[in-house]
């Protein structure tokens, strides 16, 4: 009737391999990348610069979608008279906002 728990083990494991898998190939990338263009430029004191104001904003557009989200969460939980699946619209609407700030 259900899965079986070994299946369900299994599945897990494997969704944990995966995602490990994705972040070293991430973070491989990543520093090849860097190696890459410190050895281009002419001034590396601007890829220490860029790199500060890129971690930055990264940072700014991040606090602010989880902000949001969770004050949406919250404000709904509190009212309750929307009813389930408005909330759950006005939730998903907000959460596509840190969205397209991370893209901008």
């Amino acid at each position: 009737m259900g899965v079986h728990p070994a299946e369900i083990l299994r599945r897990a494991v494997g969704g944990a391999q995966l995602l490990a898998g994705v972040q070293l190939a991430s973070r491989v990338l990543t520093f090849a990348l860097n190696v890459a263009l410190a050895r281009t430029m002419s001034d590396p004191s601007a890829l220490g610069v860029a790199a500060v104001q890129l971690y930055l904003l990264d940072t700014l557009v991040l606090t602010l979608a989880r902000e949001g989200v969770r004050r949406t969460g919250l404000r709904v939980a509190e009212e309750g008279t929307k009813g389930h699946l408005g909330a759950s619209r006005d939730l998903l609407n907000l959460a596509w906002w840190g969205v397209g700030a991370g893209l901008v």
